[in-house]
């Protein structure tokens, strides 16, 4: 017979595993053989097995609470994989803004497909953009501003920065870029200075006898 499961010892939980063994019984001068069998006791591997299926079910609550508060971030999160670049995950707010389609973007020189720019208006080569440059380095890159241009709409200004990261216990490496959404407060900037400008002109023209409008 096979291993059959039942209370072993103080009723804890065991594998018996038994045998008849023909030989033993005639040696014995009895006319069939002799059943013998030993009790394994499993009760610690079953805790453990239950506690494991249990902390199973624990990370994948985690995992899916993680990911809806990732993918509801007011800023666009994308991660590459180390060494090829490749996008592997990006966020609403990153689809949405840019519109990247990531089964598109299978290494690092894929992303100057966007049309992201410094700025002065220089258009960033692949190996200059941010996530690009944490792939290839390996090292932190800090936030700096760009300005993405999209197809048929007005830009937009982005601070945007990266850093290289390996989860313990994960051989893989992967580079994660955050791109926050500055545009807004770029021109505010941008019309308070004007305005400053206006009024220290007007402030000359004052000081010097001419009002001017």
């Amino acid at each position: 017979p096979g291993p059959m499961q039942r209370p072993c010892g103080f009723g804890r939980a065991g594998h018996v595993v038994a045998a008849l063994d023909d030989d033993a019984g005639r040696d014995r001068g009895r006319g069939h053989g002799v059943l013998s069998g030993v009790c394994v006791d499993i009760h610690d591997i079953k805790v453990l097995a239950e506690e494991r299926e249990q902390l199973q079910r624990e990370v994948a609550v985690l995992r899916l609470r993680f990911d809806a508060i990732i993918d509801q971030m007011p800023s666009g999160v994308f991660v590459a994989e180390v060494p090829s670049g490749k996008l592997i995950y990006q966020n609403q707010k990153a689809r949405r803004i840019f519109g990247t389609n990531q089964d598109e973007i299978a290494t690092y020189a894929d992303y100057a497909r966007t049309d992201v720019r410094d700025p002065d208006g220089r258009r960033l080569s692949a190996h200059e953009f941010p996530l690009a440059e944490a792939v290839i380095t390996g090292q932190p890159v800090p936030a700096r501003e760009v300005v993405f241009h999209p197809p048929g709409a007005a830009p937009r200004y982005f601070r945007v920065g990266a850093t290289p990261v390996q989860a313990d216990g994960d051989e893989r490496r992967m580079a994660v870029a955050v791109a926050n959404d500055i545009d807004d407060l770029k021109r505010m900037h941008e019309s308070l200075r004007a305005e400053k400008e206006r009024a220290e002109v007007t402030l000359r023209a004052i000081s010097n006898g001419v009002v001017t409008t």
